[in-house]
């Protein structure tokens, strides 16, 4: 049986793809997306309107590692 281990979250990369767990370095990103209706519109969430409240977004998916 295959055992996947994602504590702490591994770098995983392809020739053309990087996924790797959020940090606070992404703030400007998180409030990209978060903040932009059409990305947002079938998420019932609100929209991320400040850097506080990204940081807030990337808190709480840091503590469901």
């Amino acid at each position: 049986m295959l055992t996947l281990s994602f504590t702490p979250f591994p770098i995983l990369e392809s020739n053309r793809l990087l996924l790797r767990a959020v940090t606070v370095d992404d703030v400007n990103e998180v409030m990209e997306l978060r903040g932009n209706p059409e990305t947002m519109k079938f998420i019932p969430r609100p929209l991320v309107t400040s850097p506080e409240m990204a940081l807030e977004h990337i808190a709480m998916i840091s503590e469901k590692k």
